[in-house]
């Protein structure tokens, strides 16, 4: 991959900086409009997730995911009842790994998933290749599955970011 022709752009989603107007209903699925349209893009590197929720209100167990989906684009295939489903990320809720095996405690706790590599590679496990290019990438739809890949209520969790590295070309490739 020549990194020489490809521009870069950090992308913060913070659930909490959402209008109320862009969530779909009461489940935790909300749409993420980009300021300025970035064109002809060719990666989205995963650089972190993390989720605020409080474990007794929010009906998880420990070792539970949540799913994240970032519709079009598929980056894991998950097992489920024997036929495979597609998302985008997966934040492990480890509750015993924080606590030990004692009770679930009855606060806001932070599950995040970070990974750490700093450059961009195709055969990277975190970064996604659009193929074809996404020639014009305006908004990021958003949602969050439980364990059984049922909509979680916005009512179960305080806060959800997502940090992305958005990879466009510099050459005009959607122009040729």
């Amino acid at each position: 991959m020549d990194t020489n022709v490809l521009s870069k752009k950090l992308i913060y989603i913070n659930s909490s900086n959402v209008d109320e107007s862009k969530f779909l209903g009461n489940s935790y699925e909300f749409s993420y409009d980009i300021l300025d349209a970035i064109r002809d893009v060719v990666y989205i590197k995963l650089m972190k997730t993390e989720v605020i929720l409080n474990p007794s209100t929010a009906n998880v167990q420990d070792g539970d995911p949540i799913y994240v989906s970032l519709k079009k684009y598929d980056r894991l295939f998950v097992n489920k009842n024997g036929g495979n489903m597609k998302v985008f990320e997966v934040i492990p809720l480890n509750i015993s790994d924080k606590y030990g095996l004692g009770a679930v405690p009855n606060q806001n706790v932070m599950f995040k998933t970070e990974y750490t590599t700093t450059g961009c590679s195709i055969n990277d496990t975190n970064t996604y290749v659009l193929d074809p290019i996404e020639p014009n990438l305006k908004r990021f739809d958003i949602q969050l599955l439980d364990k059984n890949f049922n909509n979680i209520p916005k009512s179960s969790i305080k806060c959800f970011t997502l940090t992305l590295c958005v990879y466009s070309s510099k050459k005009k490739l959607t122009m040729s």
